[in-house]
Parts: structure tokens; C-alpha cells; sequence
């Protein structure tokens, strides 16, 4: 089928809106797919006011050029209506990348931002007002850029209004509270929708939820949206407090402008950032993701990595953690050394020639220009084990204590076939074994090794007993944000092991402080709990409340003691 002569094939439909239909069409004359939108024509009441939307638009995108921005190509009057020739982006509304990937982690989340606030700025710089930024109008593509579209209620600053005054323009769950007043509204309306999309984007769900539009509205102009980080607790404070000032209900206390907004996040986050490049290496691997994530993990971006590699095998996966210090490495390599002269009954000299089992088992493979991600929480089985790693889980194992060192020692400077000595043994304690072992031939003389490789499940949801370790006071406001000391008061135990032993380390975070002497508020003081180390030196990750205390009367501090007990859930993963 053609429109507008022989120049553009309809291939398909795309989708219909309020103001038109949208096709998917072939322009035979370039040889490259378009968008094509149609003005609907039905002669209604609001024709003429839709008529002049859609012109509007088509000025609007005329004016723009920006890589976060889909194109106009050309506006055409025809037939008794209005067509436009637009730029086709393939790929996911972010809207559709959410409901995949959910909850993802601050970093991937404030570069995504950055990208639109990039685009919306170049806007505002034109004089043009997006006033219905969410995630259905922004679009992730196969080359992995982020773009925003649809500007159909986007507003020239200084034109003359098409709505009528009072009346909302917009999506209610994204509107900012001057725009369900009637209000015109300028550049901070899209400012507040970039902080609602990043705190759908950490905490998986817009900051209000109704279940009418009524109750919607009086919670948006009259609540605050609750803590981000009870919903993800790796958000940090700062980063939090950002968003929050974006989702001011008085725009005056906003971030004036997308870019202030965007200078911000990136003075706040820093290198911790994704890269140009290596943010459209992640949207790019997100692609071929096509069903929602189960359970409520954070999405990072080695996840990202790692699962597309699975589906598709053709993304690198970034090295989990990279090992600095030489040190470290030289213990692994003679503790490998150790075990395998125990193993095997040889001496040191064929050891020499042998080479360290340890690079041989190390498998991650890197994308050019990333950064290397340390991601906290780690426990997806998708992940080989890092050196680092694997020399926490044999250390854990291995308590070698001075005496055991020594016996090794011995081992490997005595021949196998060396016979007894004649001198009397001392009497001495059982010494700790290298690792779990396993009786094998007689005349092997040695006992070979086994090492447990087998991870556990950790049993999601199980809710477990946590004492402070330390006094949290309000009148400590320079812990705000800052890690506190808990331990576990339990064993947890899966598939007939402890994975978690009573009294293992528990972090948190505090995340309010009020100190007695603000003016206007009573004293407070807040945290949430974090994770849990577990007995291979993993971090289990944990879900509580946000545990708060407040004074009941201003001008009283108040503080959590040394030896309180508390209450968390665990969050799932697994344990060697």
C-alpha cells in the first residue's frame, strides 16, 4: 500500500493515539524505513484544536536536532490532512524495558536519565516544553541510544495556548502538580517527570498509587513520596535526596533547569557512571531480553551481560572483579601449590613447571571501554568465580592455623617413601583438614582433597533476629548515609548446611538523622539493614523496614542502643 504517491510503502500499522495512527512505511526514494503519522480526520468538535497540536509537533520537532531526540524528516499537508515523515526508532519504549527488567541498579538508572536530560535540555535551550516525559515516550533502540518522542502536547515557550486554561494536559502519573492544577508550567514540569521515571526505574513502581484518579491527585499534591531505599537498598542517600528534589510539589524548589539537574547526578555519582559507550553496550546486550525477570533482584549491568551472553552468545561478559594486589594472588598460587602436592603425592621441583590453576579457571571475557563494575551483593549462579573469590571460599575452609602451615612444610620437604623416624611423637591436636576429604585407593598413601563446589540456595523470604552492634544517635548527623555494624543472631541453615552462622557480620546504612536542635522538627533517627556475610565471605543481601525513632517532644534526642534486636528478610541468592 502507498501514501503520498509512490514514495512511501506502508510495511505496517505501529499504533493509534488521541491525535493520529502511526505507520511503519519504506521511502522507496532513499531506501530507509520511516514512521509516518497521520493526523485522524473525523470531523469532531476538537478537529480544529487537534489540527493545530499536530502542527505544533511537527514546529516543534522541526526546531530540534539531538541524538536523544527522534527526527523529523518533513511535515506534509495533504488530503484534507496533516502527515509526518519521522525518524523509525526500533527497539523498546523504556516503558516495555521496565516491565522486563523491573528494578535496576542506581548507576544503569542515572545514565539512562542523563541521556534524556541531555535531550530535554537541548529542548529547553529551542524554547520547547516535552510536558508528557515518561517511559512510554522513551525509546531504547537496537544500537542502544535512548530517545525521547512524542511531542505531541509539547508547548513553545511564549505561544499562544491550545488547551483551555484549567484544563490537564498529560499522563497523571507522571504529571507534576501544576500541571493537574491547569496550570501552563515550564521547563520543571519535565524536570519532575525525570524524577518519577528514575524512582520508577530503582524502586520498581511510580512514587504514588491509587486506585482512582481522584485519590492520585490529592496524594500527589499533598504527600511525599516514600524512601527509594527501602525498596533498593543500594540507592545511596545523596543520590536519593536528588530525586526527591526533582519531585518537589513546589517547582520553586526544583532543579531549574534539566541541565542543573544532570550536572547534579553527575557530581553526585561521578566515575561510578556508565560511559557513553559502555551504556549503549548495556541497552544494546538488554535487547534480546524478551520475559520479565523473576523475583525482586536489581538488575545490574554484569547481569545485563551475563544473561544476554546465555540467550544470545554474542555479549561479552565484563570480569566481575578485578584483583589488585599481588600479595593476594601469590597466597592463592602457593595454597594451590600446597594442595596439590597433598593431592598428588609430588614434590616441589614438579610443581615448579606447573601452571598456576588459578588464570586456567578464569573465564570472564571483557567488552572494550567498560568500566570494571564491582557490584555489590553478587550471588547470581550466571557468574564464574573470580580469583578473589575462590580464594575466600578455600580460605573459609580452611582455618590454617600456624601447626597446619607447618605440617604442609613438612610434606613438601619430606620424600613420600622417607621411612619413620625412630623419635618419640609428641601427643598433638587434631589438625584441622586443608579441605573436606575423601579416602581413596590404598596404595595411593594420600588422602585427596575435595573441594565442596556445590552452591546452596539461599531460602528467599526467611525473616532472621539482628542485634546492634553500635549506639545510633540523632545528634550524629555526620553518619548520615554512613554504614553500621549488626550481627546475626541465628543460623540459617539450607540443604543441610549453615550458610549463615550465628553471630556473622550484618551491615546497614543510617539513612535519617534530625538532630534535637532543628528548629522545627523533632529528633529522628533512622536506618535500613543491608546484607549479611554468609560462610563463604559472600554478601546475602537483606530486606528490612526503614527502622525509625523519633523524640516525642522536640528538643530530645533520641538513640538506638548496643544490643537492640531487630528483624530482617532474606533476599535470595546463592552460597558456596
Amino acid at each position: 500500500m502507498s501514501i503520498l504517491g509512490s514514495q512511501y510503502d506502508v510495511i505496517q500499522k505501529l499504533g493509534e493515539g488521541g491525535m493520529g495512527v502511526v505507520y511503519l512505511a519504506r521511502d522507496t526514494m532513499i531506501q530507509r524505513l520511516v514512521a509516518i503519522k497521520q493526523l485522524h480526520r473525523d470531523g469532531g468538535s476538537e478537529e480544529e484544536s487537534l489540527g493545530e497540536r499536530f502542527q505544533a509537533e511537527a514546529l516543534a520537532l522541526a526546531k530540534l536536532n539531538h541524538p536523544n531526540i527522534t527526527h523529523l524528516y518533513s511535515f506534509i499537508p495533504k488530503e484534507d490532512t496533516y502527515w509526518m515523515i519521522m525518524e523509525y526508532v526500533e527497539g523498546k519504549t523504556l516503558e516495555d524495558w521496565l516491565k522486563i527488567h523491573q528494578k535496576i541498579t542506581h548507576q544503569l538508572a542515572a545514565s539512562i536519565a542523563v541521556q534524556i536530560l541531555d535531550g530535554l535540555e537541548h529542548a529547553h535551550r529551542k524554547g520547547i516544553i516535552h510536558r508528557d516525559i515518561k517511559p512510554a515516550n522513551v525509546m531504547i533502540n537496537e544500537d542502544g541510544e535512548v530517545k525521547i518522542m512524542d511531542f505531541g502536547i509539547a508547548r513553545m515557550r511564549n505561544a499562544q495556548r491550545i488547551t483551555s486554561h484549567g484544563k490537564s494536559v498529560g499522563t497523571l502519573e507522571y504529571m507534576a502538580p501544576e500541571q493537574i492544577q491547569g496550570h501552563e508550567g515550564d521547563e520543571r514540569i519535565d524536570v519532575y517527570a525525570v524524577g518519577n521515571i528514575l524512582y520508577e526505574m530503582l524502586s520498581g513502581s511510580t512514587p504514588f498509587q491509587s486506585d482512582t484518579d481522584y485519590r492520585l491527585m490529592k496524594d500527589k499534591l499533598e504527600k511525599r513520596a516514600e524512601s527509594i531505599i527501602q525498596y533498593n537498598s543500594t540507592v545511596p542517600v545523596s543520590f536519593e535526596k536528588i530525586i526527591f528534589k526533582a519531585l518537589q510539589c513546589n517547582p520553586n524548589k526544583r532543579y531549574k533547569s534539566a541541565m542543573e539537574m544532570k550536572i547534579a547526578i553527575e557530581k553526585n555519582l561521578g566515575s561510578s557512571l556508565l560511559d557513553q559507550s559502555t551504556l549503549t553496550d548495556v541497552l544494546q546486550a538488554s535487547q534480546v531480553f524478551t520475559e520479565p525477570q523473576k523475583g525482586s533482584e536489581i538488575i545490574s549491568v554484569n547481569k545485563i551481560f551475563a544473561r544476554a551472553k546465555s540467550i544470545s552468545g554474542q555479549f561479552k561478559v565484563p570480569k566481575a572483579t578485578k584483583v589488585h594486589n599481588s600479595l593476594l594472588l601469590l597466597g592463592v598460587s602457593i595454597l594451590f601449590c600446597a594442595i596439590l602436592l597433598i593431592w598428588g603425592g609430588g614434590t616441589s621441583k614438579e610443581i615448579v613447571h606447573e601452571k598456576t590453576p588459578v588464570a586456567s579457571e578464569v573465564t570472564w571475557t571483557e567488552p572494550e571501554n567498560s568500566p570494571q563494575e564491582v557490584v555489590l551483593n553478587q550471588t547470581s549462579s550466571e557468574f564464574e568465580e573470580s580469583p578473589n573469590e575462590m580464594y575466600k571460599r578455600i580460605i573459609n575452609n580452611t582455618e590454617v592455623i600456624p601447626e597446619a602451615k607447618e605440617e604442609i612444610k613438612k610434606d613438601i620437604s619430606q620424600p613420600t617413601n622417607s621411612k619413620p623416624s625412630n623419635q618419640p611423637k609428641k601427643k598433638s591436636e587434631p589438625k584441622p583438614s586443608i579441605i573436606p576429604e575423601k579416602t581413596v585407593k590404598k596404595e595411593d598413601n594420600v588422602k585427596k582433597p575435595v573441594v565442596p563446589n556445590t552452591p546452596v540456595k539461599v531460602p528467599a523470604g526467611k525473616i532472621i533476629s539482628i542485634t546492634l552492634k553500635e549506639d545510633l544517635s540523632s545528634e550524629e548527623k555526620e553518619r548520615d548515609g554512613k554504614q553500621i555494624q549488626l550481627i546475626c543472631n541465628e543460623d540459617v541453615v539450607a540443604e543441610n548446611r549453615v550458610i549463615i552462622k550465628k553471630g556473622a557480620e550484618v551491615i546497614g546504612k543510617i539513612v535519617d538523622v534530625v538532630e534535637s536542635t532543628h528548629s522545627r522538627k523533632k529528633a529522628l533517627i533512622g536506618f535500613v539493614i543491608q546484607y549479611v556475610i554468609a560462610v563463604d565471605g559472600s554478601k546475602v543481601k537483606l530486606k528490612s523496614k526503614r527502622y525509625r525513632l523519633y523524640a516525642d517532644t522536640q528538643g530530645i534526642p533520641v538513640t538506638y542502643k548496643t544490643g537492640e534486636t531487630f528483624e530482617a528478610k532474606l533476599r535470595g541468592g546463592k552460597v558456596r
